[in-house]
């Protein structure tokens, strides 16, 4: 269930060694009587991470890649 992102990916949009993802499970928990999916995104280098975490409904959960690259540069790890 891990999404693992190429290290291309993840050195393009945050400066970053690696990304993973993971879909949150909200064992059939409705938020705020909208949100039924989650995901989490992990970003990491030189042991240091920062987590995004993404509610969305049955409809967007489909637009999660372009969600993501809406971050792109938003986070960066400094040299």
């Amino acid at each position: 269930m891990l999404t693992h992102y190429p290290a291309e990916k993840a050195r393009q949009m945050f400066n970053a060694g690696a990304m993973v993802g993971y879909p949150l499970n909200f064992k059939r928990n409705v938020f705020q009587e909208r949100f039924t999916r989650g995901r989490a995104v992990v970003v990491g280098k030189d042991r240091r991470y920062f987590y995004l975490y993404f509610m969305m409904t049955d409809t967007s959960v489909l637009l999660f890649d372009k969600y993501l690259n809406d971050f792109d540069k938003a986070f960066n790890f400094y040299d």
